[in-house]
């Protein structure tokens, strides 16, 4: 791609940039990455010493790694101490510093008094956080023991160190009053060293002992501050814990790989009872140690329990649970579940059977099932339905299984018993081995009898491609009749008598349903013919897009920011010719889409006049420009957060509800299409340019906290009725000409390590999309690609119909304007209305994907 890039000099050849006070160049510095920021110090004699003056500096480069494996070893001990030498001057010359971040490759005992020297320059200048990483040479044997320094620091917030030893000599003199953040990983330190160093910590709020040797006993009291705690150990090391801590919220316990009773080891708690979250990982907890544990935790919300194989007979009597997890903890034969106020259960075992669960109480809202079955007894049969009716009032039940013929009760066992999930309202199945044709009807009648009374099916085998979904609506009983009748001891109307209506479809491939219609339209017993449709015959759902100027249709327009495009030229080729708030001259991809689809009109912005009355009802938009998953962006550009445009959300299903009745509402927001775009703000709005993130986070650790923060939104947003989502990839961010401008390198091309930062993202997305479309019963997750259409548009512009990539169509370039049409970029950051409606074309077929 030829891209021409417009440079204002000035008049006299003057440079502007270097005459301005240091304190703004430093200021400018800090956002380039340090490595960056160095190399500007061979510009002149006013900027060699400038990059000193920086507060937080980032010494890790870790990406060397792959450079190092391609070179001899005496390549690499050279560039290494080109490393040191550089190190040596740099830590002499500079003038501050508040942050730290210090990798040392090939540490050896030769190098102990130059670390030393490091650590103690940096804590001269009143350091408030550091991450230390020393990178031992697998052929030497060395220990690195931190100077006392270290710990006797009055202003550190922030200590994570690794591969490091903390022996009685550094903890000389300790006192960290101000410390609130500690991870060892891999260090040597002992039980009398540890609480030494502990007890010296009163403010401490997070702590992660990550694998700490010749530690026997990890004692944690008198931390009255405490909030999260992370204790993971090794088997081949196993570890005492005793845990005293008033205000401890959330504890992981876990083993580096999975042990058995010879890796036994002590874990007592004290005076935790405000811990809401406990997550056990491989640990070596016996049926005895739970229940002492949960005996001790009145508060617990959330109980995690993964691996453990010591168990036996267990025994959950928690009166505040509300989610468990019970995965792979193979050796348990049975357990007791006692919780009233258990809303969510994930149990995973290849044998579920040997678990008889009792206790679990109707307000269980959604249990999710992994099975791996065996013997097909009729026996066996009859157990497996006496292990399902533990979940009969389980409104939403997820099941995942080897074989169809699994969950085929055999005739004569459906004699003896009742259907077991008869509270049951919508089903999830996952089978893992393929059909062979087509989802077989004796698999589908099956699953009604067992839950005689859903309104929902989905299913779903990877393996085939088949992703199915059902819906099914019933005739209301007249007042005053009785219920079917079918099982006398269950006060309902059974599927059979009371049909009307099913509707079908497939989400991944087309498959011929006649036989399943047919079985539908005859299935009653009193001889009524049963509707069936295909559902991409019914009327289309509402769209609600969530956040983000790509799809930002004016909440921004009365707020306090300067992210606005409430005015000209933005939205001159809108069908109003006036500005509306979308950061374009026209139609968003989003506009383009939902005309594809079948929508009319456009959804109001919520925050708008428009939104009210009857304009609900056919959606509405609570993006904000400039906002996007990580919780600072919208802060830096006072703009609306993820968690108040949730909130709006919330207060629109309550309009809903009054204009178009509780019912009605309900359906509609479940039948509902949203669309979450975000994560573009994040990076060039806020990553790229915060020191404080790109100095702490890689951009792939970035990236994991952003999908995070997606999967917990998606998570809410589920919560709340929603049931299709869409979400859009980030574009190629480097092609942005706000990118090229800021981060080319007086380059004209695409900038290649934005856009594999966006390919990272990307991918990361797609597995959380995935798994939580496995997760959440009933949920559908499209991932709408933007990134590969729109770098194919920028990279060749003439295939697609426009002509100009290199310049902005805006107000600031005079004469470029006329005809957008021909334009890619309508300025740093959004398409054109002509590229969106090329955008839209690839989108089309997920959108359809989605609302079918």
């Amino acid at each position: 791609m030829e891209m021409v890039k417009k440079v204002k000099l000035d008049n006299n050849g003057f440079d502007r940039l270097s005459s301005l006070p240091d304190p703004i160049r430093a200021h400018i510095l800090s956002f380039l990455p340090t490595k960056a920021a160095v190399k500007t110090c061979i510009l002149s004699n006013t900027w060699r010493a400038l990059w000193t003056q920086l507060p937080i500096l980032d010494f890790s480069w870790r990406t060397d790694t792959n450079y190092f494996s391609r070179r001899d070893n005496d390549t690499v001990i050279r560039i290494r101490e080109l490393l040191y030498e550089f190190l040596d001057r740099a830590f002499l010359s500079i003038l501050m510093l508040e942050k730290l971040k210090l990798y040392v490759p090939g540490f050896g005992s030769e190098l102990k008094s130059r670390v030393d020297n490091w650590v103690d320059c940096a804590f001269g200048y009143q350091l408030k956080e550091l991450k230390l990483h020393l990178g031992f040479d697998s052929s030497k044997e060395t220990r690195y023991s931190l100077p006392k320094t270290v710990f006797s620091s009055s202003l550190i917030t922030k200590l994570t160190l690794i591969n490091c030893e903390v022996n009685e000599s550094s903890l000389t003199d300790m006192q960290l009053p101000s410390l609130c953040y500690l991870r060892l990983k891999h260090v040597y330190i002992n039980d009398e060293g540890m609480n030494n160093l502990l007890a010296n910590c009163p403010n401490l709020e997070d702590f992660n002992c990550d694998t700490c040797y010749d530690l026997n006993t990890l004692e944690i009291s008198g931390l009255t501050k405490l909030k999260k705690a992370e204790i993971k150990y090794h088997y081949n090391r196993p570890l005492g814990v005793e845990i005293e801590a008033p205000s401890l919220l959330e504890l992981t316990y876990e083993c580096e790989e999975l042990c058995d009773n010879e890796g036994y080891c002590e874990f007592e708690l004290y005076d935790c009872t405000n811990l809401k979250v406990f997550k056990a990982i491989g640990a070596a907890l016996d049926d005895t140690d739970l229940q002492f544990l949960l005996e001790k935790l009145p508060a617990l919300e959330q109980l995690q329990l993964y691996h453990c194989d010591c168990f036996r007979f267990i025994e959950i009597l928690s009166p505040r649970l509300v989610h468990l997890e019970l995965i792979r903890c193979e050796w348990i034969l049975k357990a007791t579940i006692n919780t009233p106020n258990l809303k969510y259960f994930y149990f995973e075992d290849d044998k579920p059977i040997e678990l008889p669960l009792r206790g679990l109480t109707p307000r269980l809202k959604e249990a999710s099932i992994y099975l791996k079955l065996e013997d097909k007894t009729d026996k066996w049969y009859a157990r497996l339905v006496k292990f399902f009716a533990k979940f009969r009032h389980c409104e939403r039940l997820g099941l995942c299984v080897g074989f169809e013929k699994d969950l085929k009760i055999p005739q004569n066992v459906r004699m003896k018993t009742r259907p077991p999930l008869s509270g049951v309202k919508h089903l999830f199945v996952e089978v893992r081995a393929s059909f062979k044709n087509r989802t077989p009807v004796s698999f589908v009648e099956g699953l009604l009898w067992l839950a005689p009374c859903l309104e929902t099916i989905s299913i779903y085998n990877n393996q085939a491609q088949i992703c199915k979904s059902l819906e099914l609506t019933y005739e209301m009983p007249l007042k005053g009749q009785k219920k079917c009748g079918c099982w006398k001891s269950l006060p309902i109307n059974c599927w059979r008598h009371s049909i009307n209506r099913v509707s079908i479809a497939n989400k991944k491939r087309e498959e011929d349903d006649t036989e399943l219609a047919n079985f539908f339209r005859t299935a009653r017993i009193d001889g009524k013919i049963v509707e069936c449709c295909n559902k991409k015959s019914l009327s289309e759902p509402q769209k609600k897009p969530q956040k983000k100027s790509l799809v930002d249709a004016g909440n921004n327009n009365d707020l306090d920011t300067i992210v606005k495009a409430n005015f000209l030229p933005y939205g001159r080729d809108f069908d109003s010719h006036h500005p509306t708030g979308r950061f374009c001259n026209g139609k968003l991809a989003t506009d383009f889409t939902a005309e594809t689809i079948g929508f009319t009109s456009y959804q109001p912005a919520y925050l708008s006049i428009e939104a009210t009355g009857d304009n609900l009802l056919i959606g509405a938009n609570f993006a904000s420009a400039s906002s996007g998953y990580h919780k600072t962006t919208a802060k830096l550009y006072c703009t609306i957060p993820l968690s108040e445009q949730l909130e709006h959300f919330m207060d629109y299903q309550k309009k809903l509800a009054v204009i178009a009745g509780p019912k009605n509402a309900t359906a509609i927001i479940s039948g509902g299409v949203y669309i979450i775009s975000a994560g573009a703000s994040d990076f060039l709005q806020n990553y790229y340019i915060d020191p404080a993130l790109y100095k702490l986070y890689s951009p792939e650790e970035f990236s994991n906290i952003l999908v995070q923060e997606f999967g917990d939104f998606v998570q809410r947003l589920y919560w709340t009725g929603a049931r299709k989502i869409g979400v859009t990839s980030l574009p190629p961010l480097g092609c942005l000409p706000a990118a090229i401008s800021i981060f080319g390198e007086d380059s004209n091309e695409c900038v290649d390590h934005i856009n594999k930062d966006a390919m990272t993202f990307n991918d990361l997305l797609n597995t959380t999309a995935k798994r939580l479309q496995h997760q959440l019963a009933n949920l559908t997750v499209v991932v709408f690609d933007i990134y590969n259409p729109l770098y194919d548009i920028v990279t060749k512009p003439e295939e697609n119909g426009l002509l100009e990539t290199s310049f902005l169509c805006n107000s600031k370039s005079p004469g470029t304007c006329k005809n957008a049409t021909e334009y890619v970029f309508w300025d740093g950051f959004h398409p054109t209305e002509a590229t969106n409606s090329i955008l839209a074309d690839d989108l089309t077929a997920a959108a359809i994907s989605l609302i079918s």
